[in-house]
């Protein structure tokens, strides 16, 4: 049995020949990485690439939260309500956007106006990352292109810290897996 993609890249080849048209091979790429692993928590990324013909392929990020004990997958965006961890790192996060923004930019924010606009972050792929190897403290947004800028400016990563706010987002019965990220120099 041929999946979808298969299914679609042949349709494509026959109607590319029929019409004298070139047809270029579809790809499918998927790069796993682990991000931290704790006592109970392996975090991993993945990255997807597709092309299905045009002018380009697109790139897609998703993360996997294994839960050891448990013997479940999750999402990291499970252990949180959403809204609250939204409202709790969107001031951050969209600063540290635009501040990457601009850097690719040559510090401006000219352009596109739906590209200057900040975007929820927990619509993104969400990481979750330990320095320690112990609990969380760290949380990571990775942007694919054309949610943040266009094709070519490529992925934003905004990575911050566990802070109080944060801490408070997770739900009750995950909080004792995340610590709070001690200010440098303490």
């Amino acid at each position: 049995m041929r999946d979808a993609g298969t299914v679609q890249a042949i349709a494509s080849r026959r109607e590319a020949t029929s019409n004298g048209f070139p047809f270029h091979a579809y790809e499918t790429v998927q790069t796993w990485k682990v991000i931290t692993e704790t006592p109970r928590f392996l975090s991993l990324s993945v990255e997807r690439y597709d092309y299905i013909g045009g002018a380009h392929g697109n790139t897609s990020y998703s993360s996997l939260l294994w839960d050891k004990t448990d013997g479940e997958r999750r999402t990291s965006l499970s252990l949180f309500d959403p809204q609250a961890l939204r409202a709790a790192v969107r001031p951050a996060f969209c600063r540290e956007l635009d501040a990457q923004r601009r850097h690719k930019r040559d510090a401006t924010l000219g352009g596109m106006a739906e590209f200057n606009r900040c975007i929820d972050p927990t619509r993104q792929a969400v990481l979750l990352g330990s320095s320690t190897g112990s609990r969380f403290n760290r949380i990571g947004f990775v942007v694919p292109p054309y949610e943040a800028g266009p094709y070519a400016e490529g992925i934003y990563e905004v990575t911050l810290p566990v802070t109080a706010a944060v801490l408070k987002a997770v739900k009750p019965q995950w909080r004792g897996y995340f610590a709070m990220t001690r200010a440098r120099g303490r």
